[in-house]
Order: C-alpha cells, then structure tokens, then sequence
C-alpha cells in the first residue's frame, strides 16, 4: 500500500497545519512536501529521516538530504556547446553551428576542432552464447 509522505509525518508528530500550509504553498509554487516542511522551518531533516525509518523499508530512506539552489555543470561540456562563445547555452549557438556546417561560416571557437573524435557507437545487438544441447 503506497502512503503519502505527508500522512507518515503527520503520525509521526507533525501538527495537520502545517501540513496543510505547506501544501498550500506546495500548490502555489511546486516543489516536493519534505523540502517545503524543512524550508519553513516545520521539521528538521533529523525528524523526516527518523519518521521514515520506522515506517519504510530501509533502502527507501535516505541516508541523508542535501539542498542545492542549482545544480553544478559541467564547465567543459558547457563551453563545448557555447558554439558562438558568447558565454551562454542558447538557440543561437545552434544557428551559429548551421552556418558553419553547411553555408561556410566562421568555425566554433576552442575546444573546436581539438576536441577529438566521437567515441565509436555501441553495438545495438548483443551475442548469447547458449550451452552445448540446449
């Protein structure tokens, strides 16, 4: 039987409230319940954790939380597709490369052309060898 997370904490101590207004807030801006109620300073990680543990398989809870406001990047993978080096990742670096390719534009900038060949494709079929009789 699936239960929501919201009615784990609510047996576990955690006042209807609350709940209710961080749902609120949940359907105004989005966002997932356990990191709005820890946000609004209802709940600590300590306490989401430890109503979790007694109430869910152990590899369902999380060992721990972490918040990012956003996640890292990869810094060359970005500039590798800031093709007109503007410093930004948008429609306009594709438009720059369609003019390179096919109506003689200027070539991207670094890491263009050292960046190497494309690793070979993987195969899509695989071979299963069987036992002898089988």
């Amino acid at each position: 039987m699936r239960r929501l997370l919201g009615e784990i904490l609510v047996e576990s101590g955690l006042s209807p409230e609350r709940l209710k207004k961080a749902l609120e807030l949940q359907k105004k801006r989005g966002g997932r319940i356990g990191t709005l109620l820890i946000r609004l300073n209802f709940l600590t990680e300590a306490e989401v954790l430890d109503s979790l543990k007694g109430r869910l398989a152990k590899y369902k809870v999380p060992r721990s939380v972490v918040f990012a406001d956003q996640l890292p990047r990869n810094a060359v993978r970005m500039q590798a597709a800031d093709a007109n080096g503007s410093g930004n990742v948008n429609i306009a670096d594709a438009v720059y490369l369609f003019s390179f390719l096919f109506i003689g534009g200027q070539p991207p900038p670094w890491p263009y052309p050292e960046c190497g060949a494309a690793p070979a494709p993987l195969p899509r079929t695989r071979t299963v060898s069987t036992a002898a009789g089988a």
